[in-house]
């Protein structure tokens, strides 16, 4: 004890010596182990800095609002040209979608089927189109003949003459045909195109006809565009003699015939087989090919709606195709069930339509590809200048038919096809346009139509400012 009281003062110096090394030691080491975490921390810092800074250079984000511009760019150009393909040239503007005044409706409508015809000829212009010689032109060619040749009238003398006489005229009759099938790239006329006959010779009463001319403009759409692929099948073609499509029989759709009732033509309705004396082959087969059903002559177009399972409205699923149709789903006004499952909704309005030729065998395909091919209208302006271009790709193809043809009765029927491989293709296509493309070109009975209207009020009073007759009509 004494011991340690005589250096009691040595002892705490030397306790608080090591008292201080120990803290000294303690802290120097929660130091390093700071700068360690300190150092560690600092390196994540600097690895998230260096990330933020890679994501966001500015280099970077420039090229992103880049692309999100583009981006929107292309939609609204696809917009665009969806618009574009289904708002073509109308052929009479002030009827659409409604006259301002309609005191003066039966002037326009009339202007309007002048305008129809008169687009139709322009078609068979372009197709270089024409008919087979009449009965009453071979029937001139044989009185001809007996003036210029025989002392005997018609049918008279020995048989021998006979005979030489029935030959004499065949060999007229035949020569003329070839003739006109070498003026002309494919045998067509207005029968071919729907109501052609119709706005030719329109009743004299007044009829309000909003209908009959919104769906005689779609008819012309369609019929536009299938005459431009028949012109492409046929592009080198001279004359019938070596067109691949040598006659266009019909463009056929599905709906209803227009409201008036024209005078009907006497001379359609006389027979090759009674109308002429000299008619030289068999009787009873004297029509050659013709429309799959004779009474769709005058039927205008209808759109294709779902009886159910409406479509979605979504632009998508409207374009989206299937293997087969659902069975599950009806359809209004087809002529063949839409593999597609293309029908009018919201976003699109569907329209089928049929196309009968008589075609060179190896051409099929050809012109199956053209109807599905792209269209281009260069529209002009009044002085002629270029306007704006119409690209558009429309037709699907959903049936294919092709028939046998009937040699004797195409020649009894006068037409001369100059040989081939001969066959009558008829295509069941479907047209689509995009509903906000025309939509207000629509009259309201069209609107009504695509959009039943549920208020009783709404549909009388939506019908009267049309002046328009609320007949059934079968779209």
């Amino acid at each position: 004890m004494n011991f340690i009281k005589k250096r009691l003062f040595m002892i705490l110096c030397i306790a608080v010596v090591v008292l201080g090394i120990g803290i000294f030691a303690a802290g120097m080491m929660v130091s390093a182990g700071n700068a360690k975490k300190s150092e560690t921390i600092k390196t994540q810092l600097d690895q998230v800095g260096g990330l933020r800074t890679k994501a966001v250079s500015n280099a970077e984000l420039e090229q992103a609002q880049r692309n999100a511009e583009m981006a929107q760019e292309q939609m609204e150009t696809i917009q665009q040209v969806i618009r574009q393909t289904s708002r073509r040239p109308l052929l009479y503007e002030p009827i659409f979608p409604k006259l301002n005044n309609e005191v003066e409706k039966d002037f326009h409508f009339r202007e309007f089927g002048l305008r129809y015809c008169d687009f139709i000829d322009r078609l068979l212009k372009q197709l270089n189109a024409g008919t087979c010689p009449t009965e009453q032109e071979e029937e001139q060619l044989a009185d001809k003949f007996y003036q210029d040749n025989l002392q005997n009238a018609p049918g008279q003398g020995t048989a021998d003459l006979r005979y030489q006489e029935r030959f004499q005229i065949e060999k007229l009759i035949n020569e003329l045909r070839r003739k006109r099938a070498q003026e002309i790239s494919v045998y067509a006329d207005g029968d071919a195109f729907c109501c052609y006959g119709y706005w030719k010779s329109l009743p004299r009463q007044s009829i309000p006809m909003y209908l009959d001319s919104w769906f005689s403009q779609i008819a012309a759409w369609v019929q536009e565009d299938v005459v431009a692929s028949i012109l492409e099948v046929n592009r080198s073609a001279n004359s019938v003699l070596d067109a691949p499509i040598k006659r266009l029989i019909e463009i056929s759709f599905t709906g209803t015939p227009p409201q008036g009732e024209p005078t009907v033509d006497p001379s359609k309705t006389i027979s090759r087989a009674t109308s002429s004396r000299f008619t030289l082959r068999t009787k009873g087969r004297q029509t050659g090919a013709t429309r799959r059903l004779g009474d769709n002559a005058r039927m205008l177009p209808a759109y294709v709606k779902p009886k159910a399972a409406p479509a979605s409205s979504s632009l998508y699923s409207a374009m989206a195709t299937a293997s087969s149709a659902t069975a599950a789903v009806q359809y209004e006004n087809i002529l063949a069930i839409p593999f597609s499952q293309h029908a009018t909704n919201d976003v699109i309005d569907v329209v089928q339509f049929e196309v009968g030729v008589v075609i060179d065998s190896a051409s099929l395909q050809d012109f199956i590809l053209a109807l599905q091919s792209e269209k281009v209208t260069l529209a002009t302006a009044l002085d002629g200048t270029p306007r704006n271009q119409n690209r558009r790709n429309q037709i699907t193809v959903l049936q294919v038919d092709v028939e046998p043809i009937d040699i004797q009765a195409e020649k009894d029927a006068g037409y001369f096809y100059g040989g081939g491989s001969l066959q009558v293709l008829r295509v069941t296509g479907e047209y689509i346009f995009f509903h906000k493309g025309y939509q207000d070109w629509m009259p309201q009975p069209v609107v009504d139509i695509l959009h039943p209207p549920t208020d009783k009020t709404a549909t009388t009073s939506s019908s009267s400012s049309y002046s328009y007759d609320n007949r059934t009509r079968r779209n």
